[in-house]
């Protein structure tokens, strides 16, 4: 099991999804926007140097996931370790935001934007900004911690943050980090917090991963097409066989 087998990154995925919660609930509420996405790009510096497993969201292990069926990488990650890392990141930002709500006596979540209304056209902004964080992630080496790599996948977070500020102020991708937050402040704020709209968080980048997915087979395959890999795999075989028919001579 994910769990036993890597305890020491099951660990870090909950306790700083549980601190992530605390950080946004601090900086995403009381700085102006946009000031708190470049405070914590600098952070991400620094996390993804000291902890390169950690992921902020699921996009990550969503795509080594996918690879990982499609024997496409060799990271690629297992059923459990995909279950379990959406789990531990959900819980720890669950319960950091349960206790901030509790202690500081504040609703701090995810909250709506007032600049657009339409559910289908939030969902497909927020669907969007997903899509974008999925690929970026997909494209780079997430295990290489030098800082020329490390500034190219938190500029790709940053991007996706900023994007995600559309549909929801102080989101940083949905499934497990903001709605884990926003439910914790349901539980503890009921009254003061509207989740009318909670199903974008957790579907939204459902759908944006899945577009991702098709979108890179269909990239692959072209870029395939046009540098000639795809004619090669063709020829294989048949020089194969020239081979056997040598060899039986």
């Amino acid at each position: 099991m994910f769990i036993t087998e890597s305890p020491y990154t099951a660990f870090t995925t909950f306790s700083w999804s549980f601190f992530l919660a605390w950080i946004l609930n601090v900086t995403a509420t009381t700085l102006s926007f946009p000031w708190w996405i470049l405070f914590l790009g600098l952070a991400a510096i620094f996390l993804h140097k000291a902890l390169p497993h950690y992921d902020f969201g699921a996009a990550n292990v969503f795509g080594r996931w996918v690879g990982g069926m499609f024997g496409k990488l060799e990271n690629g990650a297992s059923h459990d370790e995909f279950i379990c890392t959406m789990g531990l990141q959900f819980g720890g930002a669950l319960l950091g935001g349960i206790l901030y709500c509790w202690i500081y006596d504040s609703a701090s979540a995810p909250s709506d934007t007032v600049s657009l209304h339409n559910n289908g056209k939030r969902f497909l902004l927020f669907a969007f900004a997903n899509f974008f964080q999925a690929y970026a992630l997909n494209r780079l080496t997430i295990k290489d911690t030098s800082l020329d790599n490390s500034f190219r996948v938190v500029t790709a977070y940053m991007m996706s943050w900023y994007l995600c500020q559309a549909v929801f102020n102080g989101s940083i991708g949905g499934i497990t980090i903001d709605f884990g937050r926003q439910l914790a402040a349901k539980i503890v704020h009921s009254k003061q917090v509207d989740m009318n709209t909670w199903w974008i968080l957790p579907f939204a980048p459902l759908a944006g991963w899945a577009v991702c997915f098709l979108y890179q087979t269909l990239e692959y395959t072209l870029k395939a097409k046009e540098s000639g890999e795809c004619g090669k795999k063709e020829a294989e075989p048949a020089v194969v066989a020239d081979n056997n028919v040598e060899e039986q001579a």
